[in-house]
């Protein structure tokens, strides 16, 4: 299962113009020599993933000199690399997204 949601995300990364590292193409295969955990937490894998829309958040916790919350933007890759780091299961949280 792991091999499987490992593959389906590089996949689908790669339909977004991801290319794996250390990858080579000859006679029609395609052969990559990576870690697959080099992979999933790299930025470019993320964005080809995610993409690279706008996230905006609002953090409550934070307020400015007028007593309002803190308005922020993330790019959509950067929030769900974020949080992948930080969740302890990392394949069950990209799962969500394919």
């Amino acid at each position: 299962m792991k091999k499987t949601i490992i593959k389906k995300a590089i996949e689908k990364a790669e339909k977004n113009g991801y290319v794996p590292p250390h990858t080579w193409e000859t006679d029609g295969f395609k052969i990559t020599f990576a870690n697959p955990y080099e992979i999933i937490f790299s930025h470019r894998w993320a964005k080809a993933f995610w993409g690279e829309g706008d996230m905006h958040e609002v953090d409550g916790n934070k307020l400015n000199d007028k007593g309002d919350s803190t308005y922020y933007t993330l790019k959509v890759w950067q929030y769900h690399l974020q949080q992948l780091v930080l969740c302890e299961k990392h394949l069950k949280y990209i799962e969500k997204f394919l």
